[in-house]
């Protein structure tokens, strides 16, 4: 029943890398409570759901696609503890202020690190105890990057769509991606640049063109490298994120531009199971150099090449950078010594 859902049996029986007795204790009664099954599309929610009410557990689902009386259904169950568990897209969240959820798994990717952290921080609002787990295959991220960047929107694709949308003029989305030969993350990002543009105008999943004709060769194109270029960035850090042998709670506090007074934090699996703490990962863009520079978490910095940009972390001869046209980057922290290269602001 897929790879990732055999991992959540064995959730119920502790920690198969072994914590020791009493923390499996600890831990397992986190697993006792309420809790919330992340997943990336609607099949893998309805899949879940099902996989997990086949063995006793009370579970519905949840994702934007679901009419709104049975979103309110499964929420309102939730809330009130008749639903133990709600396995749910993205779309599942806001406004879900339940103090007492006891775990948060993510059974397949979110798109970046701060997806992860926003999602994960659903768990424990009461103070107690809870467990949240990344369930994590190295191919998984494939299907994350398609959700995330998907592919690139050609000039000549908009060519094409022009001549469908004209004669469609108007209707849903699916409708529109039919008419324009697009699939939909395609048709959904060339109907923002039309908005954009002046050229449609969009009220909820309907859209429609407010001029009689447009030249396709005048929509600017020109964000979507850098749009790919962040998606690819963010899922980099959210396999470095998965991946490290550090403290997993110093590493998203990095990210988020905040430098803990300790190392470990000695809750993460990391800290518990003592691994031994692996090299700040290479996430693309690394300049030679040697040495360091001083630069902090939180640091504003500027790049000649790259622009503005803050300190996500630092150490180890290397400093991360999140810059305004929506790249990360690691780089040699010897290089923002050299005048006009990387110097803090």
């Amino acid at each position: 029943a897929r790879d990732e859902l055999p991992a959540l049996a064995s959730l119920h029986e502790g920690d198969p890398r072994g914590y020791g007795d009493a923390r499996d204790a600890e831990l397992a009664e986190t697993m006792a409570g309420s809790g919330i099954v992340y997943v990336q599309t609607t099949r893998a929610a309805r899949e879940t759901a099902a996989w997990l009410a086949g063995r006793g557990i009370a579970a519905d689902y949840y994702h934007g696609g679901r009419r709104a009386a049975d979103r309110e259904r499964v929420q309102e169950a939730f809330m009130e503890g008749r639903l133990r568990v709600v396995a749910a897209t993205n779309a599942f969240g806001l406004g879900i202020d339940k103090p007492d959820v006891r775990f948060v798994i993510h059974r397949q990717p979110p798109a970046s690190v701060e997806e992860y952290h926003q999602e994960a921080g659903r768990a424990g609002r009461d103070g107690l105890l809870a467990r949240c787990v990344l369930i994590h295959r190295p191919g998984a991220l494939g299907r994350a990057a398609f959700l995330a960047g998907g592919g690139r929107l050609e000039r000549e694709e908009v060519r094409r769509a022009r001549e469908g949308l004209l004669r469609r003029r108007e209707g849903t989305l699916a409708e529109l991606g039919e008419a324009a030969g697009l699939g939909r993350a395609d048709l959904i990002r060339l109907v923002d640049l039309l908005v954009q543009e002046s050229v449609a105008e969009r009220s909820g999943s309907r859209v429609r063109l407010t001029v009689a004709d447009f030249d396709p060769d005048a929509i600017p194109l020109e964000g979507e490298e850098r749009r790919r270029a962040y998606g690819r960035s963010r899922l980099q850090l959210l396999r470095a994120l998965a991946e490290t042998g550090a403290c997993r709670r110093r590493f998203i506090l990095n990210y988020l531009g905040e430098d803990p007074p300790w190392d470990r934090c000695g809750t993460c699996d990391n800290d518990a199971l003592g691994v031994e703490p692996t090299p700040i990962p290479d996430l693309g863009g690394t300049l030679e150099g040697d040495g360091g520079a001083g630069l902090e978490v939180g640091d504003a910095v500027e790049h000649e090449r790259f622009g503005p940009g803050v300190v996500q972390s630092a150490g180890d001869g290397r400093v991360t950078v999140a810059f305004e046209d929506g790249s990360i980057r690691t780089l040699a922290a010897a290089l923002a010594a050299r005048e006009g290269v990387l110097r803090r602001i």
